[in-house]
C-alpha cells in the first residue's frame, strides 16, 4: 500500500518474517526522523543500526529497507528515502513536491533548505553523514564518478555495484567500492581533489 509523503505515522510496528527460520517477529519501523527531537534514533541511523532487525527466535540479523524522511534543522536539510521498485507512487509524489516547492511545507521550512532523494536507507545514512562532517555531497558524488571512471579504465571487466563514502570511527574518510560476491575495494579520500572541486563550484 502506498503512503503519502506526510500521511504516515512517525513510527510503526510491522511484522517481519525471518529469512532463516521463517518465523515472524515485530520490527519498529521509523518513517520520520527529526535529528533534534529524535536524537537517539539519529545516533542509531548514523551508526547503521536503526534499520537492523534481529530475529527474536534464531537471533539472525538483517537490514530492512523502507521509505523514510530524515529532517535535520541544524543543516537545513531534508532527505527522503523512496523505494523506487516497491513504491512508485511515493517516488513520483516526492519528485513532484520538490519540483512545485511544497516538499517542506509540513515543517514550514525556509528557502535555504536543501532537499535530497535517495533509494535506500544506506544512501540516506551516507547523505546524513556527509552533512554531519560539513562536506558537500555534490562534490562527493563527483569524486565517486571519478573513482568509477578510473576503475573502469584500469579494468573494464570489473562490475561496480555501488560506491559509498564511508566514515569509520578512526576518522579517516574513505570510499568503499562494492563489487560482486560482497567484495569491497577501499579508496582513500583525496582531500586535495575535494578542495579543487570546491573552488570550481
Amino acid at each position: 500500500m502506498s503512503r503519502g509523503i506526510y500521511s504516515m505515522a512517525q513510527r510503526e510496528k510491522v511484522i517481519i518474517r525471518c529469512m532463516d527460520c521463517e518465523k515472524d517477529g515485530l520490527y519498529e519501523m521509523w518513517n520520520d526522523i527529526n535529528s533534534k527531537t529524535n536524537q537517539e534514533q539519529k545516533k542509531q541511523l548514523l551508526s547503521g543500526h536503526l534499520s537492523q532487525y534481529i530475529c527474536p527466535h534464531c537471533h539472525s540479523t538483517r537490514f530492512v529497507d523502507h521509505p523514510m524522511l530524515y529532517y535535520s534543522p541544524d543543516h537545513e536539510l531534508m532527505i527522503q528515502c523512496v523505494m523506487m521498485d516497491h513504491d512508485e507512487h511515493l517516488a513520483l509524489e516526492t519528485f513532484q513536491a520538490i519540483q512545485d516547492g511544497t516538499f517542506g511545507q509540513k515543517y514550514e521550512l525556509g528557502e535555504t533548505y536543501q532537499y535530497r532523494v535517495v533509494r535506500s536507507l544506506t544512501q540516506l545514512r551516507e547523505k546524513a553523514l556527509i552533512f554531519e562532517h560539513d562536506l558537500n555531497d555534490k562534490i562527493i558524488e563527483l569524486m565517486k564518478l571519478h573513482i568509477f571512471t578510473q576503475i573502469q579504465n584500469a579494468d573494464p571487466d570489473i562490475f561496480i555495484e555501488e560506491i559509498q563514502a564511508d566514515f569509520p570511527a578512526s576518522g579517516q574518510i574513505r570510499f568503499l567500492v562494492k563489487i560482486p560476491e560482497n567484495q569491497l575495494i577501499t579508496i582513500a579520500f583525496d582531500q586535495e581533489m575535494y578542495d579543487k572541486i570546491k573552488i570550481k563550484l
